[in-house]
């Protein structure tokens, strides 16, 4: 009895310790949460403000021909059904099914021909197992120390290839926040940049010094933009999502230990009942 007594106790303290990392872990998600939902809501704003001003710069107003405008950002690609993808993961675990659930998503996109651009050590190891997909890892580690430099070296990278003509279109596979308990995978077109004429609006825009060099200037940081916010969210989903799983590991423990302390009081109050029955019954023998 005194040996099972010892073996609940260890058990109770492992449980406690392993309880005591989850805590931790889920209150510093919580802390970076509240920062990262700060920076996803201004960056929001600001691709909403970039997406009105690109919308504008290439308006094309119908009743004056020399208003409309032909880009190779805008036009479909003919000649290729290949699909260029930039695929968004988590660099470290302990997130759920975070990983699982976006992976699964893209599999059933992906088809044979296209491109990864895989973001994430977790999408890598997970990717570079199937030999029938042609992956590019210099993006690899963006999210380590992730900045508007990386993400504008991303964009340069995915408008050169774009513009070689090898890929029909170019997407983005990442985990959309909606809030702190719902995210899901999703798929945004990056290029070509689809364009949201206003038939409200009856004006040519005038353009300073030209039209060809306001849309060069417009577009690379637009899709900067995009790409900056989408994949934050992404981080963002990450982290809520790492969260949501230390906090159901810490209740579960919480709950494990209780069932252990009810097991061990059991133990030892039938440790004391024994002790009890043998001195009574020893006293008994001696009268």
């Amino acid at each position: 009895m005194g040996q099972s007594l010892s073996r609940v106790k260890r058990r109770i303290n492992t449980v406690q310790s392993t309880r005591k990392i989850t805590n931790s872990m889920k209150l510093v998600s919580s802390v970076k949460l509240r920062k990262m939902n700060k920076i996803v809501e201004m960056e929001s704003f600001y691709f909403k403000a970039m997406n009105r001003v690109l919308n504008d710069a290439i308006f094309s107003n119908p009743e004056n021909p020399e208003a409309v405008f032909t880009s190779p950002f805008i036009d479909e690609v003919s000649g290729t059904e290949a699909v260029l993808h930039i695929v968004v993961t988590s660099n470290m675990g302990l997130c759920g099914g975070y990983n699982n659930n976006l992976l699964k998503f893209f599999s059933e996109i992906y088809k044979k021909g296209d491109k990864v651009i895989i973001i994430g050590e977790k999408g890598y190891s997970f990717l570079a197992k199937n030999p029938e997909i042609t992956l590019e890892t210099k993006f690899v580690h963006l999210a380590t120390n992730y900045s508007i430099y990386g993400v504008r070296m991303l964009a340069n990278y995915v408008i050169n290839e774009f513009l070689s003509k090898k890929y029909k279109e170019v997407n983005l596979i990442s985990t959309r926040y909606k809030n702190s308990i719902s995210f899901i995978p999703s798929k945004v077109k990056v290029l070509p940049i689809a364009v949201q004429e206003n038939p409200r609006n009856v004006y040519s825009p005038i353009y300073e010094p030209n039209k060809e060099e306001v849309i060069n200037s417009v577009i690379p940081q637009y899709l900067s933009t995009m790409l900056y916010s989408n994949i934050y969210s992404a981080f963002l989903s990450e982290e809520s999502s790492r969260r949501n799983t230390m906090d159901s590991a810490d209740k579960s423990a919480q709950d494990l230990v209780d069932k252990l302390k009810l097991e061990y009081n059991k133990a030892r109050q039938s440790a004391i009942t024994q002790e009890i029955t043998e001195v009574v019954n020893g006293s008994n023998a001696v009268k």
